[in-house]
C-alpha cells in the first residue's frame, strides 16, 4: 500500500511555519544592529561628537531602537547641536520614541501638554496614561492627579488613587504625600487621618515639605479636645513655612493670625503671595488690607486681582462687593455683575464670608 502524499499539504503549510520564523530571525538582527549602532551613539554623545551621534541614532530610531529617538530628542532639547526648529525637532523625536514604546518620551509628551497657557489635558492623559502603563513612577502620579481633579478623563478619586499606590510603591514622595492627601480629605474618623498620617508621616521623614503641611492639616482636626494637638499642627506648619510649602506658609500664616501674631503671619502671606505667586496668599493678603481700621482700597484690589486672575473664586466675589459698594471706585453695577458671575462659574458663592 502506498503511502499518502501530501505535497499540497507542504506547499501550503511551509510559508505558514518558516515566514514567521524567518521574521522572527530578522527582528532579531535587526535588533541586535539597532543597539550596536545605539551603544556606538551613545560613545560619540559621551565624547562631544554630538553630530555623528545624532546619526547613529536617528539610524537606530528608523531601525526600531525606541530610546534612540529619546536620546536624539534630549541632544536637541540641550542645544548641543543646533537645528533651524530646536523645539519642533524636540517634539517630533519624542513622538518618534513614544510610539516606539520610551515611557520616558511619553512622560516628557505629557507634562509638555500641560506646560502651556492652555492645557491639552485629554492629550496630557493619553500620553501619561502609556508611560504609567510602563512603570514611569511620576507618569503615575501625574496621571493620578489628573483623575483626582477630573481633568482630560472622567473624574475619579479610586483611579486616582490606585495610581498614586503605584508611584508610591516606587518611592515617588509626590506620589505618598498625594495619597495620603487623598486619603486625608475622605477621612470620615481619627482612625482614617491615623491612616494618612502614616503615610505621610514616611514622605516628612523624607524631607517633603507638603507632607509637613498635610501633617499640620491632620493634627488640626484631631485638636477638637486637644491643645497638645493644636501645637503640634503648628509645628508641622512651621516645618513646611521653613522649607517655603506655599500651603504650608498659608496654614502656618493662618494659626499664627488666630493667636494675634499678626506681623508674623504677614510675612508668611507675604512669602506665599509675592515670591511664590499663590492665590490663597493672595487673597489674604487683600483681606487683610480691605479689613484694616483705615482699608487700603487700592492694595486690596491689587492682591485679589492677582488671586482672581489664578481662578480664586472668593477674590472675585470680593473684587464684585468692592466693585458694587465703590470702595476705593465710583461705584460699577455690571463690573460688580461679571465678577460675582465669575465666582459663581468657578465654583465660587457671593453669600459667603470674605
Amino acid at each position: 500500500m502506498k503511502k499518502p502524499r501530501f505535497s499540497l499539504l507542504y506547499f501550503i503549510l511551509t510559508p505558514v511555519i518558516l515566514l514567521p520564523v524567518a521574521a522572527m530571525i530578522f527582528l532579531v538582527i535587526r535588533g541586535s544592529e539597532a543597539q550596536q549602532i545605539y551603544n556606538r551613539a551613545l560613545k560619540n554623545a559621551n565624547a562631544g561628537n554630538f553630530a555623528e551621534a545624532a546619526k547613529d541614532f536617528e539610524r537606530a530610531g528608523f531601525l526600531g531602537h525606541g530610546e534612540s529617538y529619546y536620546s536624539l530628542a534630549r541632544i536637541f532639547q540641550s542645544g548641543k547641536l543646533k537645528v533651524d526648529n530646536q523645539q519642533e525637532a524636540v517634539y517630533v523625536n519624542l513622538v518618534r520614541a513614544s510610539l516606539h514604546g520610551s515611557v520616558e518620551a511619553a512622560y516628557e509628551l505629557g507634562m509638555i501638554s500641560l506646560d502651556t497657557p492652555v492645557p491639552d489635558y485629554a492629550q496630557a492623559a493619553l500620553y501619561l496614561r502609556n508611560a504609567a502603563l510602563g512603570g514611569h513612577a511620576l507618569a503615575q502620579y501625574e496621571l493620578g492627579k489628573l483623575y483626582e481633579q477630573g481633568r482630560g478623563v472622567i473624574k475619579s478619586e479610586v483611579l486616582a488613587g490606585e495610581f498614586y499606590r503605584k508611584a508610591a510603591g516606587q518611592n515617588c514622595l509626590e506620589a505618598q504625600t498625594a495619597l495620603g492627601m487623598l486619603l486625608l480629605t475622605r477621612a470620615a474618623t481619627p482612625d482614617e487621618l491615623l491612616k494618612a498620617e502614616k503615610l505621610l508621616q514616611a514622605a516628612a521623614a523624607r524631607k517633603h515639605a507638603r507632607a509637613f503641611t498635610a501633617l499640620g492639616v491632620i493634627y488640626e482636626k484631631l485638636s477638637a479636645d486637644s491643645d497638645e494637638a493644636l501645637a503640634k499642627a503648628g509645628i508641622y506648619y512651621r516645618k513646611a513655612a521653613e522649607m517655603r510649602d506655599p500651603e504650608g506658609l498659608v496654614n502656618y500664616g493662618d494659626w499664627l493670625m488666630r493667636r494675634d501674631r499678626t506681623a508674623e503671619a504677614l510675612a508668611n502671606y507675604r512669602c506665599a503671595a509675592d515670591e511664590l505667586d499663590f492665590a490663597p496668599a493672595q487673597h489674604r493678603m487683600g483681606v487683610y488690607f480691605f479689613k484694616l481700621p483705615e482699608p487700603d482700597y487700592g492694595l486690596s484690589r491689587k492682591y485679589f486681582e492677582r488671586a482672581a486672575q489664578k481662578g480664586y473664586a472668593a477674590s472675585w466675589r470680593n473684587l464684585g462687593i468692592m466693585a458694587e459698594l465703590g470702595h476705593g471706585c465710583p461705584p460699577d453695577a455690571a463690573r460688580a455683575a461679571k465678577c460675582y458671575k465669575m465666582a459663581e462659574d468657578l465654583n465660587g458663592t457671593v453669600s459667603g464670608k470674605r
